[in-house]
C-alpha cells in the first residue's frame, strides 16, 4: 500500500462494512476476530468500526450484514465491545504521548504464514503489535521481537497492555513475548 498510495495514514481502515459479509459470518473464532480488529485499529489510517461489529453481529452477505444496531440492546458487556474499547484506549494513549503517532507509517516485520509484527510510532512512543491467524485452539508459543524492528533497548521494561503483563528486553533489546489462545499482543 505504501508504494501505491501517497499517504496511507489518510485512508479509512476497516474490516466490515455494509457491502460485505461480516467477519463473524466467516469464522466464529473470537481470537481471529480480535486479531483482525486490533490490526485494523492499530495500523495506518482512520479506524472504522462498522455498527454492530462491536456486538459480534454475524450477518452474511447483503442484506444480512445490515442488522439493526438496537437489536443488541447496546450491550457494553459483550466481549468485542470491551475489546474495541481497550484497543481504542491503547490508540488514544499512543496519540496523547506523541501526536505524530497517527502520521507515522506503520512498519510490518517478522512476517510469516501465521504472525505479523507491526510497529507504529517513533522510538519511545511506539506501539508494537503481534497479530496471529492461529486461532483460539492454537498451542501456546513465543515470538522473539528483534530490537532492530521494535526500537526496544537493552533491559527496557515493556508492558503488554492487553494482558497487563510486564516484560523486560534482554541485553540486546530483543523481547520474547508469550502468545496464548491465538490472541493478539
Amino acid at each position: 500500500m505504501k508504494s501505491t498510495c501517497s499517504d496511507t495514514t489518510l485512508l479509512g481502515s476497516f474490516l466490515e462494512n455494509h457491502d460485505v459479509a461480516r467477519f463473524p459470518s466467516l469464522t466464529s473464532d473470537l481470537s481471529l476476530q480480535k486479531n483482525a480488529i486490533a490490526f485494523t485499529m492499530l495500523m495506518d489510517g482512520i479506524p472504522i468500526i462498522y455498527a454492530g461489529q462491536e456486538q459480534g453481529y454475524s450477518g452474511g452477505g447483503v442484506p444480512s450484514d445490515r442488522e439493526a444496531t438496537w437489536l443488541s440492546g447496546y450491550n457494553t458487556n459483550s466481549a468485542l465491545y470491551g475489546f474495541v474499547r481497550q484497543v481504542n484506549q491503547i490508540r488514544n494513549r499512543a496519540v496523547s504521548r506523541n501526536s505524530a503517532w497517527v502520521t507515522y507509517k506503520a512498519v510490518p516485520s517478522q512476517i510469516d504464514s501465521q504472525n505479523v509484527v507491526l510497529r507504529k510510532g517513533t522510538t519511545g512512543a511506539q506501539t508494537v503489535g503481534v497479530f496471529s491467524n492461529k486461532g483460539a485452539k492454537s498451542a501456546s508459543y513465543t515470538v522473539t521481537l528483534s530490537s532492530s524492528t521494535t526500537g526496544f533497548t537493552a533491559n527496557q521494561a515493556v508492558v503488554e497492555v492487553l494482558t497487563c503483563t510486564a516484560y523486560t528486553a534482554d541485553s540486546s533489546g530483543n523481547l520474547v513475548v508469550a502468545m496464548s489462545g491465538g490472541l493478539p499482543r
